[in-house]
C-alpha cells in the first residue's frame, strides 16, 4: 500500500522568449496546459500541483490543481507553497548556465 504524501508535487515551467501558444515547442492554448497538468496529477499519483509559465518576464499564465493536503482537503492554488527540498540546486545550476551561455556572467 502506498503512503500519500501530505505536501503536493510542484511543477515550474520557465519559458523564456516563447508564449503560451508555443508551449513545450507545440501549439498548447491554456485548456490544454489544463488538461495535461490533471492528466499529470493521475499519471505520477500526487495530490496538487502549481503550473506558472513566464513569458519576456511576464507571468502570462498561473494555476493551482488537486490539493495540497489530502487530510484537509486544501485546494492548491497560484500561490501555495510547496516544500521542494534540494531541487532549488538544480534550478540555480540551470539558471545560472543559461547566464553563462548568454555571456552575462562568466
Amino acid at each position: 500500500m502506498q503512503i500519500l504524501r501530505l505536501h503536493s508535487f510542484t511543477l515550474i515551467i520557465l519559458l523564456a522568449g516563447s508564449n503560451l501558444n508555443l508551449c513545450f515547442g507545440q501549439g498548447l492554448n491554456k485548456l490544454q496546459v489544463d488538461s495535461l497538468a490533471t492528466k499529470d496529477l493521475r499519471l505520477f499519483k500526487v495530490s496538487g500541483l502549481a503550473i506558472g509559465i513566464i513569458k519576456d518576464g511576464k507571468l502570462v499564465y498561473k494555476k493551482g490543481f488537486g490539493v495540497n493536503s489530502v487530510i484537509i482537503n486544501e485546494k492548491t492554488n497560484s500561490n501555495t507553497l510547496f516544500r521542494i527540498a534540494s531541487n532549488t540546486k538544480a534550478f540555480t545550476a540551470a539558471a545560472l548556465g543559461i547566464l553563462v551561455d548568454d555571456g552575462k556572467i562568466k
